[in-house]
């Protein structure tokens, strides 16, 4: 039986926009509907906008945006879900995830904190965010 990882159904569930999340939440109920999801993260589009802040372009390298979302109360490690399949479903130290990922070409979440704190690197240059929600 397929196990949906915790940080993966509560990033679909608190972060993508209303109409879309029952459909992410079944994509994620399975390894091949999972496999579906992977393959749009690179032009992913369904966050919701209440809950992403924008990373300004002068703050784009590894260590700035560790620092950022460790102000915001990340722990040392982070959940990856990635187009990139060598780092895809690992648990990875925070700063070695944002290695791999920042400016690497690869749809890439990062979550730190289960439904409340996460990252995301579009595949386009300059798409990169902070998803966090403070409610319950």
């Amino acid at each position: 039986m397929y196990d949906i990882n915790h940080h993966e159904e509560l990033l679909f569930k608190r972060f993508i926009v209303p109409p879309k999340r029952n459909r992410y939440q079944e994509l994620l109920s399975s390894e091949r509907g999972r496999q579906k999801l992977i393959k749009h993260l690179d032009h992913f589009k369904d966050l919701d906008e209440r809950y992403i802040q924008s990373i300004p372009s002068n703050l784009h390298q590894p260590k700035l945006i560790e620092d950022l979302l460790k102000r915001k109360g990340a722990p040392p490690e982070c959940h990856v879900m990635s187009s990139n399949d060598k780092f895809d479903g690992q648990d990875l130290a925070l700063g070695e995830a944002l290695q791999h990922t920042i400016g690497k070409g690869f749809g890439t979440f990062l979550s730190c904190i289960s439904g409340k704190l996460a990252y995301y690197e579009s595949e386009e240059a300059n798409f990169r965010y902070v998803l966090q929600r403070d409610d319950s």
